[in-house]
């Protein structure tokens, strides 16, 4: 029958070999996943089954979490809640741990030796810091990754040190970057309350700049604040060694000490070891993933967020002559990074693309192309509701740039509000994570 003027085609879904039906299982909750979700809800209805497999019955907004430690959010204000998000999209929440996939079974394994088959497979796990294999960081730091326990540790810190009465509190950040500031501006807003003396707070990054390839001008504005607060920083200072109380770096062929009592790892991002795991295509532990966010050489699989590599950037490294496929191993590139780089903005731009392109896929639609932007906004919050945000050349401070971070924050974590998420619907009565109280 020929379709009238203006008449779209019916879509053609595909089918399952499974006896339960079309499964679209999300592998970590991360932004890219859960708004991916949000996306193909009302349009996979009585065509597929979503299940959604995670740690945590809960996650915070990535973007909220140091503005949360220096108490301008409360921890309900950016905790997204899961049974609430899987309840009002019809899915099925899965609390454990994904340990393996085999992608010729279309199987995936979890930690308690159950298994869950799929037809689409999606991957949004984040990832780890890097350098912890540096004597010392994992047994004497609090690591900002995974950042949904942050949180929690700096509370943990705060009421040890209270226990003992300690009247100012040293801390050292190590890290580089704007989450690594943001991280050390927002614990000392916090530590000059809590204790009589505040916080003495000790910057160090091994980067040549406080803030890589973002102009003169912002890592001037950024560098007032540091002094402002009186907060020291160091660049270009690579970490051989932590102990309980003291920090070892080298600059120059010079070891510097760093005293301490409590000491943060905010490095930029390494891949997870959940890849070693899988029979999927991957580039130096990190999954790799063409324009349409698809895992190189499949159709059904797709990765987005700090544990994916986009396939385009990667050969452009391998043709410039910095890599030999056929010959190099993993310590020869031990200088490549990945591009672009690991930030939240990307993943949570990567997320529209993804449930798009899922929902394509599974009409035998054409899919979508995600290129990341090359300079997005960048907003480092400073703690007592003031921020730093830069973009273009162009910055902005103080209140106006934290109510435009606060905003977009407020904006996002509405989405998944239960008076949103239900809206239209009947909301069970049984919702089982409804009163949990974020203890730890």
């Amino acid at each position: 029958q020929k379709m009238g003027s203006g008449q779209s085609k019916p879509k053609v879904w595909r089918k399952s070999s499974n006896p339960e039906g079309m499964k679209i299982v999300f592998i970590g909750a991360g932004v890219a996943n859960i708004k991916a979700m949000l996306h193909l809800y009302w349009k996979v209805q009585g065509h597929a089954k979503m299940y959604l497999i995670t740690e945590r019955p809960f996650v915070f907004h990535h973007s909220m979490v140091c503005g949360t430690i220096s108490r301008d959010y409360e921890k309900k204000d950016g905790a997204i809640m899961l049974d609430h998000l899987c309840k009002a999209t019809k899915s099925k929440l899965i609390i454990g741990q994904a340990v393996s996939v085999d992608k010729d079974t279309k199987t995936i394994t979890l930690n308690d030796g159950s298994e869950i088959k799929y037809d689409v497979l999606s991957i949004c796990i984040g990832g780890r810091s890097r350098g912890l294999d540096i004597p010392g960081v994992l047994q004497n730091c609090i690591l900002a990754k995974p950042l949904q326990d942050l949180i929690f540790r700096v509370e943990d810190v705060e009421s040890h040190f209270m226990r003992m009465g300690t009247e100012r509190l040293e801390v050292v950040v190590v890290g580089g970057g704007a989450d690594g500031l943001e991280l050390a501006f927002n614990l000392h807003e916090r530590w000059r309350k809590a204790f009589r003396k505040g916080a003495k707070i000790t910057f160090i990054t091994s980067g040549k700049d406080l803030l890589d390839e973002k102009g003169n001008k912002a890592i001037a504005e950024v560098e007032k604040m540091l002094r402002g607060r009186e907060i020291k920083w160091y660049t270009e200072m690579n970490v051989t060694q932590v102990e309980k109380d003291c920090v070892y770096a080298i600059k120059k062929g010079k070891t510097h000490t760093f005293q301490t009592q409590v000491t943060f790892w905010s490095t930029g991002i390494a891949p997870l070891d959940f890849y070693q795991r899988t029979t999927l295509p991957e580039f130096m532990g990190y999954f790799l993933v063409d324009s349409q966010l698809t895992l190189y050489g499949m159709e059904n699989v797709f990765a987005a967020g700090d544990c994916a590599q986009l396939y385009g950037p990667v050969m452009d490294y391998v043709q410039h002559g910095k890599v030999k496929t056929d010959s190099d191993t993993r310590e020869n590139l031990l200088n490549w990074r990945p591009n672009p780089p690991k930030k939240g903005e990307y993943s949570a731009a990567a997320g529209e693309v993804l449930g798009k392109n899922i929902y394509q896929y599974l009409t035998h639609g054409k899919l979508n192309g995600w290129k990341p932007k090359k300079d997005p906004m960048l907003t480092i919050g400073l703690g007592n509701r003031l921020a730093i945000g830069t973009k273009m050349g162009v910055v902005s401070m103080g209140e106006m740039a934290w109510k435009t971070k606060n905003h977009y924050n407020k904006m996002f974590v509405k989405k998944f509000h239960r008076e949103q998420l239900f809206k239209g619907q009947v909301e069970p009565s049984n919702s089982k994570f409804y009163w949990f109280n974020f203890s730890g």
